[in-house]
């Protein structure tokens, strides 16, 4: 998509880093959710995968402060790195409200906004790899338009989520554990899309 100079590649590199780890924080949120007796341990997994996301996004704001040109804009390069890395942060605000919460009857809904928030992220690895790699335009805008389907699906299974707990779930406590969680994992979703949007715009004024 560009033509990068080796400090622009090491950029990209970073943003590349940035979203597969996202495909590795939703892999791990999926294995919580199947309330294994490693849960804890893998939310200690998920840590370890949103700090090396930190350092990504630490080591790609170090060189914007260097007086180096890029191909797009800071104020687009600022809010790549902090949509990547609400990425990752959803997933581990999701597993850490899990286990905060002490969660034991995993809801199906939960299961299936986990799961198209992991598609989702690796969406995401494909939009930002075809930035930097010799990927067409339509390939990078096709993964955009699935995020985005992935992303409004979504919104229906939270819907539905929230209405089956008020008009089914007799504890009032259980009720607000669960609210959250849809909303959390849903906020997930949203990232993902918000890092697609950006992309297509990236894509569309530079081709």
């Amino acid at each position: 998509m560009f033509r990068l100079m080796p400090k622009q590649q090491k950029l990209f590199e970073c943003f590349e880093q940035m979203a597969s780890l996202g495909v590795d924080a939703a892999k791990l949120l999926r294995e919580i959710l199947d309330a294994t007796p490693r849960q804890a341990e893998l939310v200690c997994d998920l840590e370890a995968v949103e700090q090396r996301g930190d350092d990504a996004n630490h080591a790609a704001l170090t060189m914007l402060q260097k007086r180096a040109s890029f191909p797009i804009g800071r104020e687009q390069i600022t809010q790549l790195l902090g949509y990547l890395d609400d990425v990752i942060d959803g997933a581990d605000a999701a597993a850490h409200r899990l286990l905060l919460y002490r969660v034991k009857a995993i809801k199906p809904e939960a299961v299936e906004l986990a799961g198209l928030f992991a598609e989702a992220t690796v969406e995401v690895s494909r939009c930002i790899s075809g930035l930097r790699k010799a990927a067409s335009k339509e390939k990078v805008l096709a993964s955009v338009i699935e995020v985005n389907r992935l992303e409004n699906r979504g919104d229906e299974v939270l819907r539905t989520a929230i209405g089956a707990l008020f008009a089914d779930e007799p504890d009032a406590i259980e009720l607000i554990k669960w609210k959250e969680l849809f909303e959390i994992l849903e906020e997930g979703l949203d990232a993902c899309e918000h890092v697609a949007n950006l992309v297509e715009s990236i894509v569309l004024e530079h081709t």
